[in-house]
């Protein structure tokens, strides 16, 4: 026979089992933080835009907002993606292979080809590290960061600004003025959205007027 002892012994092994499971059932999931979309002010783009002489750090802002895109989306432009007769830009987005399209500005375009002038070697992709044995390797995303860091604080524009608005602007002002190119942005963007590639082509003249509605927004002078 088991003593008293035992006994006690057994059963509060079995509450802290006990107590245990609930915990696990009783504890929320953690919750994901949410990261809220924030579009870029003329002033603070314009401030950046002009604290640098730097073409490709210039190209590189452009892209971003005339393109929508990540760091990582522009380090992956290959100059297959462009089409310099028509202007445009049509690549598989990295990872997804979604395709994105979109209408290149005249000033992209100049700073597309005054980088390209300037460069002594070849390679598939369009913004590279241009430096030492690896010079025509693609830029690297870790690298955009750092030059935005500096050229914000050079600007004096707020730390808040990030990289990314330029990308999260596009949306949030071609929709604001006109509420109808809500499905036409998911092109831009890369989003799989309402529009299925196995469907209908993405093409770069369905964004036409979402990136004419961002340019004129930027750099309309009143």
């Amino acid at each position: 026979m088991q003593s008293k002892e035992t006994d006690n012994e057994t059963d509060n092994k079995a509450l802290i089992q006990l107590l245990n499971i609930c915990q696990i059932r009783l504890v929320p999931p953690k919750q994901r933080t949410v990261q809220t979309a924030k579009q870029i002010s003329k002033e603070d783009f314009h401030k950046l835009f002009k604290s640098t002489d730097n073409v490709k750090h210039k190209l590189i802002i452009l892209l971003g907002l005339n393109c929508a895109m990540k760091s990582t989306d522009i380090c992956d432009i290959k100059l297959t993606d462009i089409s310099f007769e028509r202007n445009t830009l049509i690549k598989h987005r990295h990872k997804t292979s979604i395709v994105r399209a979109a209408v290149l500005w005249d000033i992209t375009m100049d700073y597309i080809n005054q980088y390209l002038a300037g460069k002594n070697f070849q390679s598939d992709y369009l913004i590279t590290t241009d430096i030492g044995s690896n010079s025509s390797d693609a830029f690297k995303p870790h690298s955009i960061n750092e030059f935005f860091t500096e050229l914000r604080c050079k600007a004096q524009v707020d730390e808040s600004v990030k990289f990314e608005q330029l990308r999260d602007s596009v949306k949030t002002v071609a929709v604001t003025e006109k509420p109808e190119l809500l499905q036409a942005t998911d092109i831009i963007m890369g989003h799989k959205g309402g529009i299925g590639n196995q469907y209908l082509q993405r093409q770069p003249k369905m964004v036409r007027e979402i990136c004419q509605i961002v340019h004129d927004y930027y750099f309309w002078i009143d």
